[in-house]
């Protein structure tokens, strides 16, 4: 995220429609839709994207405009470029840093 946001290239992107998928074996979900974004990278080619992190609060309807940021050389490195898409993955790995820490001080607590 931090290499995105201090050399990323930003420019617009649109929804250009959702996909499918499924949830993994351990769900009991259906799976849920992800939107398939594509802008113009700074060489003139066309690229597509799907954003990373996905869920409640960050669905992105069929042709809504977004701002997009990506590395030069990896369009496909894209994301959508908001604040709450680029803090949900940091939010993310948060949360599994305190579960983490929580378990250990179980296990060092036990007798």
């Amino acid at each position: 995220m931090r290499e995105l946001r201090q050399h990323g290239i930003r420019t617009s992107g649109v929804v250009v429609g959702q996909v499918h998928v499924k949830s993994d074996a351990s769900s009991h979900g259906d799976g849920h839709w992800v939107p398939v974004i594509a802008f113009t990278d700074m060489r003139g080619q066309q690229a597509e994207f799907k954003p990373r992190v996905t869920g409640g609060g960050l669905g992105l309807p069929t042709g809504q405009h977004v701002p997009v940021v990506y590395l030069p050389d990896k369009p496909k490195s894209a994301c959508v470029d908001t604040r709450r898409h680029m803090m949900a993955s940091v939010r993310f790995w948060l949360l599994v840093g305190v579960i983490e820490a929580f378990v250990a001080v179980l296990i060092l607590v036990q007798p």
